[in-house]
């Protein structure tokens, strides 16, 4: 799927780094006549290339078991939704509950999987080259503790940001007990613009020691410089998958999805989360949409206090453990410690 936020060359690359794939095929959604034309191709490229089977692990959208069925696919793998015709069109339907983690469902999907794990993106040394001259020319030499902090989350919800006040609030307060800290705000081209306005809110000696990367650092670069964080403090997004995939001390936030269901399996992980009666509200659970009680304005972000915050990324910096789960709280994924009210 390639959008104008996100263009095809953007997935392609990252695909290609986690090393999931021979083939890379993109249908093009930005303008109608592409996306004809490109999903026509790919169905033509599966009657051609005679497909015996697809696993598809989409559990919201039809048109991936669609176009698997219209391409031939005598052997069609995926989600049984009683709600829904797609059911109708595969030949082996996999159970799908939500009330148990993503890599679990997932592993049920056509070959058994014992090893859910996640594996490490591999990072070029170019990539690393760029870093280490970026943090020198910031004069951030060792024994520099780099803090990397990603305040945004995809559109698929922006109801998932942590308002960028609170983001603010924590990053001063960490440089302010930390004097050998350093802050990176990441982010792609398209999201520098908010994560400025998160620099903006810092005292003005503050911002000596914090520089903003959105739209400066390549996905290689993002790779690169996890590497060198001793912490990600991120909102449930893209960016927090990849820092954990690369062994990162990983604070993150949720509201609209729950954290049971789709937060890494990792070690250092520390989950907050309010769990308020209406999340998870994102479509992918099938039961509303995003922001529908809260008219989009994220109470349940609203609600993380910054307190619970700083003194999650404290433990990490201090090398502790997660607390473990809180009682009344969310469900914890292996390996990580939750929070919530």
């Amino acid at each position: 799927r390639g959008t104008k936020r996100t263009p095809p060359d953007q997935y392609n690359d990252a695909l290609k780094r986690l090393n999931l794939c021979t083939d890379i095929h993109v249908i093009r959604n930005h303008s109608p006549f592409l996306f004809v034309f490109d999903t026509l191709r790919e169905i033509l490229w599966l009657r051609l290339h005679r497909v015996d089977a697809s696993v598809d692990l989409e559990f919201f959208s039809k048109f991936s078991t669609l176009l698997a069925a219209l391409g031939g696919a005598s052997k069609r793998i995926g989600y049984h939704l009683n709600a829904f015709w797609r059911s109708s069109l595969l030949s082996h339907p996999v159970f799908l509950n939500y009330y148990h983690h993503i890599s679990d469902i997932f592993a049920r999907a056509g070959t058994p999987v014992d090893d859910v794990g996640l594996s490490r993106v591999e990072v070029d040394d170019a990539a690393r080259g760029r870093v280490e001259r970026f943090l020198a020319e910031a004069g951030w030499a060792a024994p520099v503790r780099l803090i990397g902090v990603n305040v945004n989350a995809g559109d698929l919800s922006l109801e998932r940001r942590w308002p960028a006040e609170n983001f603010a609030a924590v990053i001063e307060a960490l440089l302010a007990r930390h004097a050998e800290a350093r802050v990176v705000l990441t982010g792609s081209p398209d999201e520098a613009a908010y994560v400025r306005t998160v620099f903006d809110r810092l005292a003005e000696k503050t911002r000596d020691r914090v520089r903003v990367t959105a739209g400066v650092w390549s996905l290689d670069d993002f790779l690169a410089a996890l590497d060198r964080m001793t912490c990600f403090v991120t909102n449930d997004s893209g960016p927090m998958h990849l820092a954990a995939a690369q062994g990162v001390p990983m604070v993150s936030l949720w509201g609209p999805a729950r954290p049971d269901f789709y937060a890494p399996r990792v070690e250092r992980h520390e989950i907050i989360y309010e769990n308020f009666t209406c999340s998870p509200c994102l479509f992918y659970m099938f039961t509303t949409f995003e922001g529908l009680w809260c008219g989009h304005e994220g109470w349940c972000m609203q609600a993380i206090q910054t307190a619970r915050v700083l003194a999650a990324a404290e433990r990490l910096l201090a090398g502790g453990s997660p607390l473990p789960l809180a009682a009344g709280g969310a469900t914890s994924p292996s390996g990580a410690g939750v929070t919530s009210a």
